[in-house]
């Protein structure tokens, strides 16, 4: 049987990955047919040929993981892709040897690779990121497998909110991180066993939600021109090594102020609940930046946020230490 797994949501992947694993070993108790080849790490179509070919008396059943396979050097993926179009059919209807290979994010579907993995014998699942229905619906049931009774509309939202993340490319929707939306889920769950976990729960209980607070807090003194304030509360902010993590969270929030700003000025809004309600935002998030962008220009703002974005992709490409562009951001605004 070949499986091959990939999409934008690497959570859920994981997660279903892991039950298949699971699931084998519960099957067969002590099994040593197990074996994982991580492509993104220099593993080799050979070593996995050979993996697969191998049968002997003791293993009857074989659970092989391939990851990581559209990173691998372009010489690579073709050899696979020459592999599974040669034993492809072969493995397919064999029960006792399962291939799942798995990619995270969208594979480059003009290549070779694709095409042999789209083949009808090979079953594909792709994992989406979640719209806030889904999104909803499976904090309803984490939530519950963690220890809660429940989780109020509101605090899901808000939650949903907290793990937002910027898009990955211009123009894409926002993502949501789904690893530290588990990771929140848990924590309140334990914090309210066998109750309801409530909106004032996940404000209190999540450290971002403080940081966005206290972002908001120093973009508005950065607009009044008060820089050193704005600077203490950033560098206190990024005591723990988290100035990357806080350029993001800046350019997230100065993007919607923007966003804001823009509707406000052509009409579409004209409070923090027409914000909430247009741009799909928290209403904590829509009074932050609708009363930011009531108080400064458009021109003020777009400047700003080029200026942030650049100073960002420096800092996650490398060319700039993010505490110093976190400082330059600063000393930079008018």
């Amino acid at each position: 049987m070949i499986l091959f797994f990939f999409g934008e949501d690497a959570f859920r992947l994981k997660e279903k990955r892991l039950a298949l694993k699971n699931t084998f070993f519960e099957k067969n108790p002590g099994s040593t047919g197990f074996f994982e080849f991580d492509f993104s790490d220099g593993a080799e179509v050979g070593a996995l040929a050979e993996c697969l070919s191998q049968r002997g008396l003791f293993v009857s059943k074989k659970f092989v993981i391939a990851s990581g396979i559209f990173e691998a050097p372009i010489e690579m993926r073709r050899e696979l892709a020459e592999f599974l179009d040669v034993n492809s059919t072969e493995l397919s209807a064999d029960e006792n040897r399962i291939l799942l290979l798995c990619q995270n994010g969208q594979p480059k579907k003009v290549e070779k690779l694709w095409k042999t993995l789209s083949k009808k014998e090979i079953k594909t699942q792709e994992f989406e990121a979640l719209g806030e229905p889904m999104l909803l619906r499976w904090l309803d049931e984490s939530v519950k497998r963690a220890g809660a009774s429940g989780m109020e509309l509101s605090a899901k939202k808000a939650l949903i909110d907290i793990c937002r993340e910027a898009p990955k490319r211009s123009g894409g929707k926002p993502n949501t991180n789904m690893f530290q939306l588990d990771t929140e889920v848990k924590k309140l769950a334990a914090y309210r066993t066998k109750d309801m976990v409530r909106e004032v729960d996940v404000h209190a209980l999540s450290p971002k939600a403080a940081n966005e607070e206290t972002v908001f807090q120093a973009l508005d003194l950065l607009f009044s021109g008060k820089r050193r304030d704005a600077a203490l509360l950033f560098s206190r902010l990024a005591e723990g090594g988290e100035s990357l993590g806080l350029l993001g969270m800046c350019a997230w929030q100065l993007r919607n102020i923007v966003r804001t700003k823009g509707a406000l000025t052509d009409g579409q809004i004209r409070n923090a609940s027409d914000t909430a309600k247009l741009l799909g935002m928290h209403p904590f998030a829509a009074g932050k930046c609708f009363h930011i962008a009531s108080q400064f220009s458009l021109s003020a703002l777009e400047k700003s946020f080029s200026l942030l974005a650049r100073l960002d992709r420096e800092a996650k490409s490398g060319d700039r230490d993010p505490e110093g562009a976190l400082l330059a951001f600063v000393m930079g605004m008018r």
